[in-house]
């Protein structure tokens, strides 16, 4: 017996049952009943502004068919939760290699991306099957600002834990806590140690969140403070280690260099071209200096006639 489909009205404070047969050509017969799952109350609010969705399919023409499908729900339901879609279309589906994915504020705004997508379904190229390579690349301590990574220190629960985890070895080094300069609750002007352990302590924390979500490096690379963090991320050292030498190392620097008494020029030029002005440079300290003699025998000049016995 075959019923066509049609939605069973829900009624307040009842489930719906259904059952559902199955028999074998062996003679075996298997019955399923099945009822509404229990409600769940939504518990509090997401407070994110911004919402990534992903929507996917096995090849070009399912991935229209799924974008058209998106598009007339939300035809049908203008008022739905974009916290609510994001987490059913990204966290509750596994996804296929042929995908678009987006980042939106409002479900105006995902609307314009589906369409601009639906447009080019047809060039989309799927996810290669075999994870690609990448490169990490760790800055040193010029890239140090006020309050660095705190939404994600406050957004996410494994990034936190691992900075306190890494603050913990600071402590206990000896060393100040990194947390206020994360959080924001440092004054300008803080200790080198401070913003130096900080760095160290944001990047480790970085890539092992990045391996939380399946992204690895094949290479890394590090720029003066970062070297620590890239030897942590290829397992040449611990990160209690790294802790320890930036540590000391910054404490090194306070005691044989005087605050502001050194500064540091980046040129982003070739080699010939910094040897331009370089050139450029000497020419006008030459030009600078002739002037400067001149002015000098000029003014000798003009004091020796307005007051010649002053130089007998």
């Amino acid at each position: 017996m075959v019923l066509p489909w049609r939605t069973l009205p829900k009624l307040e404070g009842k489930k719906r049952y259904t059952v559902v047969n199955g028999f074998g050509a062996h003679g075996g017969n298997m019955t399923l009943l099945l009822e509404d799952a229990p409600e769940k109350p939504k518990v509090g609010e997401d407070p994110r502004l911004t919402h990534a969705l992903t929507v996917s399919a096995k090849s070009k023409n399912s991935l229209r068919g799924n974008i058209e499908a998106l598009l007339s729900y939300l035809d049908q339901n203008p008022d739905t939760d974009l916290g609510d879609l994001s987490y059913t279309l990204c966290a509750r589906r596994i996804h296929h290699s042929t995908r678009i994915a987006t980042s939106v504020a409002s479900i105006a705004q995902l609307r314009k991306s589906l369409e601009s997508s639906l447009g080019n379904a047809g060039n989309i190229r799927p996810v290669p099957v075999v994870t690609p390579t990448v490169a990490f690349t760790f800055t040193g301590q010029g890239a140090f600002y006020k309050s660095v990574s705190s939404q994600l220190f406050k957004d996410f629960p494994f990034y936190r834990s691992q900075v306190l985890h890494l603050d913990h070895l600071v402590q206990k080094f000896g060393f100040p806590s990194v947390v206020p300069a994360i959080e924001g609750a440092i004054e300008d002007g803080a200790s080198p140690v401070v913003t130096q352990l900080t760095i160290v302590v944001v990047e480790i924390a970085l890539t092992r969140f990045w391996a939380l979500l399946g992204i690895k490096p094949s290479a890394v690379i590090g720029h003066s403070l970062g070297e620590y963090a890239a030897m942590v991320a290829a397992d040449v050292i611990s990160a209690a280690d790294s802790i320890f030498l930036a540590g000391k190392r910054a404490e090194l620097v306070l005691a044989a260099c005087e605050i502001g008494s050194h500064v540091m020029l980046s040129v982003r030029a070739s080699v010939e071209v910094i040897k331009k002005f370089s050139v450029w440079r000497q020419l006008l300290r030459g030009f600078m200096h002739e002037r400067s003699r001149r002015y000098r025998h000029q003014r000798r000049s003009y004091e020796h006639r307005s007051h010649p016995h002053s130089f007998r």
